[in-house]
């Protein structure tokens, strides 16, 4: 899919399809304070920054404009898989298989000629390394992933920008913190982040969620110490187990439907709600899942419902609904979610899932999804699940 489709979810029209890749659209993020820009990449290493305008009525007509193309320095090598955008620096940040590239946008006016980056940031490994995951923390913290190093890592953009001598191209990343994670050959799993909750997500090729509380150290990383930390998951959320109306047979068929009959789903991306009330994962068998914080006040209504509801019944209790074939399970493993740091202190409380099926079925290694609080929206190459 080389377009790019822009949605009116409330109207439930498509406005427009922008086309300027020649390439799949791989990652996609707009502007934090000029809601117009967009940012996209594709798979081979071409950004472009677009004005997407503001759509008219009663027709929905707008004009949207290509404003820049912004190349990575080996071309037609390997795919932008994320981009970051930090206001506060008015850097844009493409985070693709083999490094880090920055360009310093201040001026969002038409630019005709194709730009390269400002500066490379270079891991410090001795080997080549594949970069499959990058998200943005605070204003200056970010964290990246690394296939195989078993870490998400945390760096500040403020100290590259103090190291950087002169115009100089190739900038080394130090990297501040540490988390504990999974260690696999698995790619494409990505990292998400809720700022406002200090909270770091990220699926895992068994079908888990592992999630961090970093705010008792965003102080230290906004200040000049240079202090390190490693941290572990405050809560790892394990692959659920499914049942349909309390029927064996169907719930063994289910349960090999969902998992290959051999082993659990791969979680490539994970969203967190703003309220932290909801978690939301998509997986490589074409499954979306939701979790759903219950209050400890709700324990024993769930607990009726572990035992008592049908399926049909769990839909109508679970706010998110969808007339494809929809899959409700019970989560038996504790979450609390609203107060991040919580989850680890509170283990009373109980989850419940929906999974439901995507509605294409291409593969969701390249997806991303984004979790508001009533709404989610589902991104696969160009397609949109809106629900």
């Amino acid at each position: 899919m080389h377009e790019i489709r822009l949605l009116h979810p409330e109207q439930l029209v498509c406005y427009a399809e922008m086309k300027g890749h020649t390439e799949d659209v791989t990652a996609m993020i707009f502007h934090q304070t000029q809601s117009t820009i967009l940012f996209s990449g594709d798979s081979k290493a071409s950004v472009i920054v677009w004005d997407i305008g503001i759509p008219s009525v009663p027709d929905y007509k707008t004009r949207y404009q290509l404003l820049m193309r912004l190349r990575c320095p080996r071309l037609d090598v390997n795919p932008v898989l994320n981009l970051v955008f930090l206001p506060h620096y008015a850097y844009l940040i493409a985070g693709c298989e083999d490094g880090l590239f920055a360009w310093k946008i201040t001026d969002l006016r038409l630019e005709k000629r194709e730009r390269e980056p400002d500066m490379e940031l270079k891991l410090d490994f001795n080997h080549e390394v594949c970069i499959d995951a990058l998200a943005q923390l605070s204003d200056n913290a970010l964290v990246l992933k690394v296939v195989e190093s078993g870490e998400i890592m945390v760096f500040d953009f403020a100290s590259i920008l103090e190291r950087r001598k002169g115009l100089q191209r190739v900038v080394p990343i130090e990297m501040r913190g540490h988390l504990l994670w999974q260690k696999t050959d698995e790619i494409y799993i990505n990292v998400s982040v809720r700022q406002n909750l200090g909270a770091v997500l990220c699926g895992d090729n068994e079908g888990s969620i592992w999630i961090y509380d970093l705010d008792p150290y965003l102080d230290d990383l906004h200040s000049s110490s240079r202090k390190r930390f490693h941290v572990k998951p405050i809560k790892i959320l394990e692959w659920p187990e499914c049942s349909v109306q309390g029927n064996r047979d169907e719930d063994q068929q289910l349960k090999e439907s969902i998992t290959s009959g051999f082993r659990n789903p791969v979680v490539n991306s994970v969203e967190m709600s703003s309220d932290g009330y909801y978690l939301a994962a998509v997986t490589d068998n074409n499954l979306v899942c939701i979790w759903r914080y219950a209050p400890p006040q709700q324990q024993q209504q769930y607990s009726q419902i572990i035992q008592q509801t049908t399926t049909s019944s769990l839909h109508q209790t679970t706010p998110m609904q969808h007339n494809s074939n929809q899959l409700t399970a019970i989560n038996s493993s504790i979450v609390t979610v609203p107060n991040v740091a919580s989850i680890i202190n509170d283990d009373t409380s109980s989850s419940t899932i929906a999974c439901m099926e995507l509605l294409n079925n291409t593969n969701t290694n390249n997806s991303s999804i984004a979790l508001k609080s009533n709404a989610i929206e589902l991104v696969t190459t160009g397609q949109h699940l809106l629900e």
